[in-house]
């Protein structure tokens, strides 16, 4: 694959990335809300981890992708 496809490929891992952080942080607050008004939160903790989850494979993807932009930077 040329650099130029493997670069667009990494901007759309930063960006999943990214958007893993924004919905993380998003849900925490949510957490805290219910939590402060009495509400049940379990669930909701779940989906949180499933999140965190989700934005670690995101962020293994991106590392691969970058490893591979270096590498091609070395050929």
């Amino acid at each position: 694959m040329d650099e130029s496809k493997i670069r667009e490929h990494l901007e759309e891992a930063n960006q999943h990335v990214k958007k893993g952080d924004d919905l993380i942080e998003q849900q925490e607050k949510r957490v805290q809300e219910m939590a402060r008004d009495g509400h049940q939160t379990q669930i909701h903790k779940q989906y949180l981890e499933i999140l965190r989850e989700v934005k670690e494979t995101f962020e293994r993807n991106r590392d691969s992708i970058r490893d591979e932009v270096e590498g091609s930077r070395e050929e």
